[in-house]
C-alpha cells in the first residue's frame, strides 16, 4: 500500500524539518544547551539585540518557553538582559562577548549537519533543491505573511 503522504510536500517539509532539528539537537546538547538555544544565539549574533515578544514570535513559542531558554543561557554567560533604551516595560536580550565566542562552533555544527543532509546528493541536485524550495516559500508567502 502507498504511503498518502508520499506526494505531500508539507509532510516532506516537515519531516525534513524534525530530521534536522534531531541532528543539531543531538549536537547542541553536547555543548550544554539546546537547538531553540543555538538558533536564538544566531538570531542575537545577526540582529544584535531583541524583545522577548520578538524572540517569541520568531521562534513560534510560548513566551514561558523562550523565557526558560533565556534563562538558561543566561545563566551561562551567553547572553545578557537589560531595559529597553525607551520603555523600561521591556526587556531587550543580547549576546555578551561570551556567547559570540560559541558562534563559530554552531555555524561548524550546522554546517556538518548540512553535509550529513546532503551526502550523496549532487550539487545540481541541491541547487535545484534550493531553487524549488525558494518557490514554494515565494507561492506560499505571496498570500499569507510569513516570518523571515
Amino acid at each position: 500500500m502507498e504511503s498518502i503522504h508520499k506526494n505531500s510536500i508539507g509532510y516532506w517539509c516537515h519531516r525534513i524539518a524534525l530530521a534536522h532539528r534531531a541532528h543539531i539537537e543531538s549536537m547542541t546538547r553536547e555543548m550544554g544547551f539546546s537547538a531553540p538555544e543555538a538558533f536564538l544565539l544566531m538570531y542575537l549574533f545577526r540582529k544584535g539585540q531583541s524583545s522577548l515578544v520578538e524572540l517569541a514570535t520568531l521562534m513560534e513559542q510560548a513566551h514561558p518557553s523562550v523565557l526558560r531558554h533565556i534563562d538558561h543561557l543566561e545563566s551561562m554567560g551567553m547572553i545578557k538582559r537589560s531595559p529597553h533604551k525607551n520603555d523600561r516595560r521591556i526587556k531587550v536580550v543580547e549576546l555578551t562577548d561570551e556567547g559570540a565566542v560559541i558562534i563559530p562552533k554552531i555555524r561548524s555544527l550546522l554546517k556538518e549537519v548540512q553535509k550529513k543532509a546532503t551526502e550523496g546528493i549532487k550539487q545540481a541536485d541541491i541547487e535545484k533543491f534550493f531553487d524549488i524550495a525558494k518557490q514554494v516559500d515565494e507561492n506560499l508567502c505571496n498570500e499569507t505573511p510569513c516570518i523571515d
